[in-house]
């Protein structure tokens, strides 16, 4: 079992042991190693500050679905119907431009244009799966890289 030696630096106290022998830690020794310890601490700190920054300038703006306020219209399409339609205008060419589609109760409208299909695809789940049951529709709006859409998904026709 190795002894342990302790050496003060203000109220900190440092320890340092060694499977071979205990050595004591001096007080020149404590404050090279902090101040070793606190410079690559801001280096690694500084280059995840400058990742995270880049990575946020690069990231797609895009915003939760937002519902719309109105619910509990009558003549609304089921949810596999709505994933139906989903399949329909993304599953096409209909994300890379301003179109809409109407799907029997239900309609879909893009004003804009997704960067990807992908997009699409992730834009039209998140209303339905934030929206469907407890509103009548929702509104998805993307913004990446001077590519810009918003996309309107009413589930029901309320007329």
């Amino acid at each position: 079992m190795s002894r342990a030696s302790e050496g003060d630096f203000g109220a900190i106290q440092f320890v340092y042991t060694s499977k071979q022998s205990a050595q004591p830690l001096s007080s020149s020794s404590a404050t090279r190693l902090i101040t070793s310890l606190i410079s690559a601490m801001q280096f690694k700190l500084a280059s995840f500050a400058a990742v995270a920054a880049t990575l946020a300038a690069v990231a797609p703006s895009a915003l939760a679905a937002s519902c719309y306020s109105q619910s509990g219209c009558g003549q609304c399409e089921s949810r596999d119907s709505i994933f139906s339609a989903r399949s329909a205008f993304c599953g096409g060419s209909d994300w890379q431009h301003s179109s809409s589609l109407s799907w029997g109760w239900a309609h879909v409208t893009l004003d804009g244009e997704f960067a990807t299909q992908q997009e699409c695809w992730d834009g039209f789940e998140q209303i339905i799966d934030q929206c469907y049951g407890s509103k009548d529709g929702g509104v998805y709006n993307f913004d990446f890289n001077g590519d810009s859409a918003r996309l309107d998904v009413g589930f029901c026709n309320c007329e």
